[in-house]
């Protein structure tokens, strides 16, 4: 498939199989796209991936295989998942080959899109075509943040709700992936923009969840090996909605940014706020 200016749509979101240890940057990736919209045909990007995902504004995927497992990664040949897209534009997508959801193939992808629900995909099909498994159902509007840890995929919506989904692999059909359901459902007070996971921080619970908000509010959440989320704290570091976190737990810091054109730096234990820049006029993007 060549990717033309002619195309109506716009990419959303992107993912990218899992590798042998070699960090991939996010403008590593965005360059990577800029470049297959640009020039049609092979990409090479950094990094040993196998395979790169897009959403896009008209509800589809596109995705990107290289042709075999070498570094740098040669793109070839963009495919369109199109039979069972989403209904509004893929706001999310996170890939996985955790042995718990994938069963027998090789990996998965989530999706999470403006139309309320996340889909998974198995991209691996043994026939050729790609297939959505599963679709789950329950946020009553725009998905806008996919997690998965231990089995479990977490997700955040506008609606304000922060929703748990167990797999069981022991109802996984012969050769496909495991299933979910839902296990949990919590509210915040706010519309939600952006979710983070951190396991295994000195001083905190085995996960605990860091949930931007649109009033410019993070709230911690501590979850359980059953999927069950509760409200440790509150933090108000900003005046306008949050856009972006980026979690380090080794150093337990949070660097977020939002809509009112700043970026904080946090004590990601305490909430003390370490730094903050203002950039003004321009809004911090990533």
């Amino acid at each position: 498939m060549e990717l033309t200016p002619k195309d109506q749509f716009r990419f959303t979101s992107v993912a990218l199989s899992e590798n042998s240890g070699i960090p991939v940057t996010s403008s590593g990736v965005a360059i990577g796209i800029t470049s297959i919209l640009d020039f049609p045909g092979e990409v090479t990007a950094t990094g040993g991936i196998h395979m790169l995902v897009a959403g896009r504004t008209d509800g589809a995927i596109s995705f990107w295989r290289t042709r075999k497992r070498s570094t740098p990664s040669v793109f070839k040949d963009a495919v369109l998942v199109s039979r069972q897209r989403h209904s509004g534009a893929v706001a999310s997508l996170l890939y996985t080959e955790d042995a718990r959801v994938c069963g027998g193939v090789k990996g998965v992808l989530l999706s999470g899109a403006y139309d309320r629900t996340i889909k998974i995909w198995d991209f691996w099909e043994k026939t050729g075509a790609e297939t959505c498994v599963q679709t789950l159902r329950g946020h009553g509007q725009t998905i806008t943040g996919i997690l998965f840890s231990r089995g479990f995929i977490i997700s955040c919506s506008l609606d304000g709700s922060i929703r748990t989904w167990k797999c069981d692999p022991k109802a996984a059909p012969s050769g496909r992936p495991a299933p979910f359901e839902a296990a949990h459902v919590v509210f915040g007070d706010s519309a939600l923009n952006v979710a983070r996971l951190s396991e295994r921080v000195k001083g905190q619970s085995p996960w605990t969840l860091f949930i931007g908000d649109t009033a410019g509010c993070i709230s911690l959440y501590d979850m359980d090996d059953f999927g069950v989320i509760e409200k440790r704290d509150q933090w108000q570091l900003h005046g306008r909605g949050v856009s972006d976190m980026l979690v380090q737990p080794t150093h337990h810091l949070l660097v977020s940014i939002a809509f009112d054109n700043s970026c904080a730096v946090t004590d990601s234990l305490t909430g003390r706020l370490v730094y903050s820049i203002r950039n003004h006029p321009a809004r911090f993007t990533g």
